[in-house]
């Protein structure tokens, strides 16, 4: 939350960009690289759809607050890209990296470096926390191997080990 906070009074495409990652967990390679257009709707969901790793393609249902900063970063503007930096061109690993070094004097603890990889643990964290059923998670972090969430989230509750019928907590 803190780092969210910081984000917004740096403008809507560092908001847009840290939503992206922390709310809705995409890699920082995913939504560097979203469009203007890749900004659409499933029924009533707003989705943003792209390229996942592995050259599948992929769709993320966002949640409202980064549908809101995805909104504010595109604006009027109906060409690409969607995340940009002040210079006005598209958002990278690097620019995202100093985005979250800029935010993280407002975040509150001890935290170390947060790089852009380390809020799609926070994501899988913050969404077992949130009771969001497990094969959930693993579908929206575009997981194969349900083990995987288990190591996003830190053996956070043993979400894997739980999960499998015949073992007990």
């Amino acid at each position: 939350a803190d780092l969210l906070a910081a984000a917004e009074g740096l403008g809507p495409h560092p908001l847009a960009m840290l939503c992206l990652l922390s709310l809705n967990g995409l890699r920082i390679g995913e939504a560097c690289s979203l469009d203007v257009d890749s900004l659409g709707w499933d029924g009533h969901y707003p989705v943003v759809s792209f390229i996942r790793k592995g050259g599948s393609p992929g769709k993320a249902v966002l949640a409202r607050p980064t549908e809101a900063a995805v909104k504010a970063a595109i604006g009027a503007r109906v060409e690409v890209p969607l995340l940009l930096t002040h210079a006005e061109t598209r958002m990278n690993r690097a620019a995202a990296q100093r985005i979250i070094d800029r935010c993280l004097p407002s975040v509150r603890g001890d935290h170390g470096r947060i790089t852009p990889h380390a809020l799609r643990h926070s994501f899988t964290t913050a969404a077992l926390d949130a009771h969001v059923p497990i094969d959930q998670v693993q579908h929206d972090g575009s997981w194969h191997d349900l083990r995987m969430v288990t190591y996003y989230s830190h053996g956070h509750a043993s979400p894997a080990r739980a999960s499998r019928p015949g073992r007990s907590g």
